[in-house]
């Protein structure tokens, strides 16, 4: 029997103080490991993807500073030739190519960027989860009553696996990509106009600064937050795991008590999470406004000077300016990392933990074996509570072919004794001989597999009766089987299932009903069971008796009609169904992302007018006119961005927190016969109740408040496109499916990728589960590696998915680059267009596409893939 704990759900038995989050958040940043060590996993191939992936990056990364050169050239011709246009048009016509030439090279940067880094993740992943799985299956079992509990092997295969995943794949190529951006960047805004590049880098360091601020600020909450969360993740799989001791008990009330004390907590802290993540998006806007308006001023005085053009002033700003910005998109990948390598802490801890008791240790292998077993003077206190012995100085000899009877009051240690013989633990003193063999003396798999043992309580892993009887002995034929199911008094129940012995969903039910427990031993093992009601307090005595087979059966209680009503738990139902002053909350929180919309259309406007006014007599007077506008925006944006993330943030968080605490109670409120199914295992309702919930905070945090941000900044861009230049803001609307489509595909793409992958990994999720669960079973029967084969074919539905997917998806992602950059060059021909028809200043056209370019792109994208997002929650949790 394993040592009895309690079945009640955990408590958190005081709150904890601020000192003591702090304290917690240090430790957690502490425990991490480098990062390299994650891709430790990866073969030759993986390498090669991986290179051929950098590169792919390196390529995505130079587009936008090379377009940003190419814009400065274009500026040149218009500069250069501002009195003569048919000039203007022939020097224009000699920019125009190379824009076609980038658009050309993305094409197979972004297949190679995207495909090569998401497949050499998921092949890494998959072994990673398979020695992760092999690491827990090879422990002893004292270390499932501490350490592995199953919260946490669950976690480390589905949660923490999955973080690894997203670091040492997408997210590693798109930070690299950003680096990439950042470095050519400053190589050519040096190449361009060195003054201001200089001065640019000076800036740089502060956003940087801003950036790291910000980076450590979020991955101590997100470390705080992650306690919380680990201890719901425990209650919750506790509470499931023993849901029959919980009915027993009456417990539900208690355990939803004690989630949503842990949820507040959480919410507590979410709130200076979203305050934290505004004020610092402010600051990172602020900062580049205002760094923006000192830059073109100074420009202004190089061009005065005669020490560079307007153009080149032009492309060094965007260049580095932007790059640097690329750092700051590279600041969620950065956390990501921060992320995969405190749970590579905690994976590569249970694959690289020792095994006190192992089956790679040497040992004797007896060629005949009698059977006598002796106990001598054994000392023994479970792990878990190593205060409490269970044996003090207990002996006991049986000799071969005696059946005997071990009597006494629960907990006394009946189970613990037979525990100690298979080896499941080591006593602290005394010693347990087999045939005059210390059992330590004997190797371990050749000990269990001469000890044939029927538990207490049945272990039954998912498969067919068939499969679960074979487990005992993995070559029995089916003769073998029907004769152990006669045995057990099971062949005549088994027999009246709609399938017989090949039936699955239903086996465990009516098995957990009729309470017997059969399995098939090897033949040479000498099995025999013995009854006895204990009425003895104290394990001190033994009897002898013959060979009893009992078949217990209990009559099912009927069970009530009920008429099944179906409620959509809509997205839109749960966030209007908030309290008012949360809706209220979300008011304020509207009107200040409209008011962040403002920044890219006005840069846009401004970028293009300043390099137009370069090459103005009074360009000086001008340029420090617009630089003032620029940090006036900035400003702005400090205070829209501080109340846009911090009211939405807090909205999301409680809207995620009330439907944790509904889905756990309505979780808890079903019938004992619903958590039977297979589809309602401990491991996916665990992760439905937390993981899948997280994303209508994301939903609501991050996308509506950005699809309201995004919404405002398309109407002033299309209001402000039309009025400089219709004919331009037309073309603009025409080439905008290109960059609309892309991107709605390749997010969409994206987004179902991730979707497929977790639903495929979700069986072996289920699979650590009950191998967590049942490990005293799976060590009896050394059936370890066959649990492994069973992960091993549930990891290649995965990797088949991911070969074909990341091929598609990479596809998408080079078509969306090459039509973006199309875009830019339809649109430099057409103004060049409007030039030499006379239709169209230069500076209009230019301008026009750029507001329209800078806006009306990204915020499409964002808006459309975010609206498929809500759909997509929507979905979720309706079922």
């Amino acid at each position: 029997m394993a040592p009895h704990h309690s079945p009640e759900p955990m408590h958190i038995e005081e709150e904890k103080t601020n000192d003591e989050i702090e304290d917690t958040k240090k430790e957690i940043a502490v425990e991490t490991l480098p990062f390299y060590k994650l891709l430790s996993y990866a073969d030759a191939l993986d390498w090669t993807l991986m290179i051929l992936g950098t590169l792919g990056s390196l390529v995505h990364g130079l587009a936008q500073p090379v377009g940003y050169l190419l814009l400065g050239k274009a500026l040149n011709a218009f500069g250069r030739n501002i009195n003569n246009p048919d000039a203007m048009v022939t020097a224009l016509y000699k920019v125009i190519p190379f824009v076609w030439y980038m658009a050309v090279a993305t094409l197979p940067a972004g297949i190679l960027e995207i495909g090569c880094w998401m497949y050499a993740s998921e092949r890494q992943a998959a072994r990673m989860r398979l020695a992760f799985l092999r690491a827990v299956l090879s422990q002893e079992v004292g270390a499932f009553d501490t350490d592995l509990t199953t919260g946490k092997i669950i976690s480390g295969v589905s949660n923490h696996m999955s973080v690894i995943q997203d670091a040492i794949g997408e997210k590693l190529g798109h930070f690299l990509s950003c680096f990439a951006t950042f470095f050519s960047g400053v190589l050519i805004a040096f190449i361009s106009c060195w003054e201001v590049s200089l001065l640019t880098l000076f800036v740089v360091p502060l956003i940087l600064v801003i950036g790291a601020t910000y980076t450590k600020k979020m991955n101590a909450i997100s470390a705080a937050k992650m306690v919380y969360l680990s201890q719901a993740t425990a209650m919750v799989e506790q509470t499931i795991s023993q849901i029959k001791t919980v009915f027993a008990f009456v417990g539900e009330t208690s355990a939803i008590k004690s989630f949503s004390e842990c949820m507040e907590m959480q919410l507590t802290i979410s709130r200076g999470e979203a305050l934290i993540k505004g004020v610092g998006i402010g600051m990172f806007q602020t900062v580049t406004f205002c760094s923006w308006s000192l830059i073109v001023w100074v420009g202004a005085i190089v061009v005065v000077a005669k020490r560079a053009s307007g153009g080149d002033v032009i492309a060094a700003v965007m260049s580095i300016l932007f790059g640097a910005i690329s750092l700051t998109y590279a600041t969620p990948d950065v956390q990501i990392f921060n992320q995969a390598t405190a749970a590579g802490k905690e994976v590569f801890q249970v694959i690289e933990r020792k095994p006190l008791v192992s089956y790679d240790t040497k040992g004797k292998v007896l060629e005949v074996v009698d059977g006598n077993i002796d106990i001598r003077g054994v000392h023994f206190a479970y792990p878990s509570r190593p205060e409490k012995s269970i044996l003090r100085g207990f002996s006991l000899s049986i000799p071969a072919g005696k059946v005997v009877a071990l009597v006494g009051s629960s907990g006394c240690g009946k189970s613990t004794i037979i525990s100690l013989v298979a080896r499941f633990y080591d006593p602290e003193k005394g010693e347990i001989f087999v045939d005059n063999h210390n059992i330590k003396d004997l190797e371990l798999k050749f000990l269990r597999k001469n000890i044939g043992a029927v538990s207490q309580e049945p272990s039954l892993f998912a498969g067919t009766i068939r499969d679960n009887m074979k487990v005992g002995n993995i070559d029995a034929d089916d003769q073998q089987i029907q004769s152990a199911a006669v045995m057990a008094n099971a062949h005549i129940f088994i027999s009246q299932l709609p399938n017989q012995y090949l039936t699955e969903n239903i086996w465990k039910q009516e098995f957990d009903s009729n309470k017997t427990s059969c399995r098939v031993a090897d033949p040479s093992d000498k099995t025999a069971t013995a009854q006895h009601h204990a009425t003895n307090k104290h394990l001190d005595q033994h009897e002898e008796g013959t060979e009893l087979n009992r078949h217990r059966t209990e009559d099912h209680p009927k069970q009530e009609e009920q008429k099944e009503r179906r409620q959509e738990h809509t997205f839109f139902r749960i966030w209007f169904g908030l309290e008012k002053k949360e809706l209220v909350k979300t008011a304020i929180g509207s009107i200040a992302a409209a008011l962040s919309g403002i920044s890219k259309p006005v840069f846009g406007f401004f970028i293009i007018t300043i390099g137009v006014a370069y090459y103005k007599k009074d360009s000086k007077q001008r340029v420090g006119w617009y630089s003032l506008a620029f940090s006036s925006i900035g400003l702005i944006s400090l205070f829209s961005h501080a109340l846009q993330h911090y009211f939405f943030g807090v909205v999301g968080e409680k809207a995620m927190t009330n439907l944790r605490r509904a889905l756990y109670s309505a979780v808890l409120h079903n019938e004992l016969a619903w958590f039977e199914k297979p589809e309602n295992n401990v491991g996916s309702l665990t992760s439905r109740i937390l993981n899948e919930t997280s994303t209508v905070k994301t939903i609501i945090s991050d996308r509506m408040s950005v699809i309201v941000q995004c919404i405002s900044s398309i109407l002033i861009a299309t209001t402000v496109s039309m009025v400089v230049n219709w004919r331009m803001g037309l073309v603009a609307w025409a080439v905008m499916p290109c960059h609309f489509i892309g991107g709605l595909i390749q997010a969409r793409s994206a987004k179902g990728f991730s979707g497929d992958s977790a639903a495929a990994h979700s069986e072996l999720v289920a699979l650590a589960s009950e191998s967590s669960t049942n490990i005293k079973t799976i060590a009896s029967f050394c059936h370890e590696e066959c649990i492994l084969d069973r992960a091993r074919l549930s990891l290649q539905g995965p990797l088949r998915k991911s070969r074909k997917e990341s091929i598609k998806y990479g596809i998408i992602q080079g078509i969306s680059l090459c039509l973006w950059n199309i875009a830019h060059a339809v649109a430099l021909w057409y103004t060049t267009v409007l030039v030499k028809r006379r239709q169209a200043k230069f500076e209009d056209g230019i301008r026009a596409y750029q507001i329209f370019s800078l806006t009306k792109a990204e915020e499409w994208n964002q808006t459309s893939c975010h609206a498929s997002e809500i759909q997509y929650t929507d979905a979720s949790i309706t079922a």
